[in-house]
């Protein structure tokens, strides 16, 4: 059995925000959600530190790529950092920011269960008696 991961969700439009936490809460994550960069990484910062962080890539005061590399920065492990955008062609870009994964909206929603529960695997605690 794996941990619930801490997975901040990031978009401006606040049913796409509240239906994707929603979706990874119901797969037994801790899910919190922003609709803006500054209230994402207030989040972040403010005791809810991620071990994924899902974004938009157009945020009204900011682009997720801008944010994905200020939480990169800031937080420490760093968390993984997945794409949601309706922005073909971004790959490169979300790449070169970091990026681990990249969707386009409408994100398939077994898919991105299935990249969490990767996720959530590596994050797995190691079996009591087992070398570190």
């Amino acid at each position: 059995m794996h941990r619930p991961l801490r997975i901040l969700v990031v978009d401006d439009h606040p049913d796409a925000a509240e239906a994707t936490a929603e979706l990874l809460a119901l797969c037994g994550h801790d899910t919190r959600h922003a609709h803006t960069r500054a209230a994402a990484v207030r989040v972040a910062t403010d005791g809810f530190v991620p071990d994924v962080v899902v974004t938009d890539l157009r945020l009204p005061d900011g682009d997720g790529c801008g944010l994905a590399v200020e939480l990169a920065m800031l937080l420490t492990p760093r968390p993984a950092l997945v794409a949601v955008t309706g922005l073909m062609g971004q790959e490169g870009r979300c790449r070169a920011a970091g990026f681990d994964h990249y969707f386009l909206k409408p994100a398939d929603p077994a898919a991105l269960a299935a990249v969490m529960a990767g996720y959530a695997q590596a994050l797995r605690p190691p079996p009591p008696g087992a070398a570190p």
